[in-house]
């Protein structure tokens, strides 16, 4: 991969952690909605089921390409992840969403690690998804935290 690769989607990468970053500064903040935008809690909580669904995505088109056994299947644990955050949006109060989601992220970033392990991902990528995944998981526990406290 090119150098110039590498920057864009590092670049990319980090820009997508940026709606997680401004929903949790202005629910921090006490502000709920802006202008005619929807409330920042329901743009918080779908934006993270559409990267959900992103990431799991990256994971079936891993798994589609392989060129050595991966110890699990990576088509079955996607739509597992996708669907039951889907069914969280879908069903559960945003205290659930968030917290099913935050959870979600963790287990898509330890299937990361596991693809790293066995050299399916580079290490540049790798620390890409762990410092963007640190970031999003710490903007919805501080969104929890906030809602919580109101």
């Amino acid at each position: 991969m090119t150098m110039k690769n590498k920057a864009l989607y590092a670049f990319l990468t980090y820009a997508g952690a940026l709606p997680f970053v401004i929903c949790m500064f202005f629910i921090s903040f006490g502000i709920s909605q802006v202008f005619y935008l929807p409330r920042f809690d329901h743009i918080v909580s779908s934006y993270a089921l559409v990267i959900l669904s992103f990431l799991a995505g990256v994971h079936w088109g891993i798994y589609l390409y392989k060129e050595q056994d991966i110890p699990i299947n990576l088509f079955v644990l996607s739509n597992v992840v996708t669907l039951f955050a889907w069914f969280a949006f879908l069903f559960t109060t945003l205290f659930w969403q968030l917290v099913i989601f935050s959870l979600s992220f963790a287990l898509l970033l330890r299937v990361d690690y596991s693809l790293f392990r066995q050299s399916l991902i580079t290490l540049d990528y790798f620390q890409t998804r762990c410092n963007v995944t640190s970031i999003v998981i710490l903007s919805l526990c501080t969104i929890l935290l906030k809602l919580g406290i109101s």
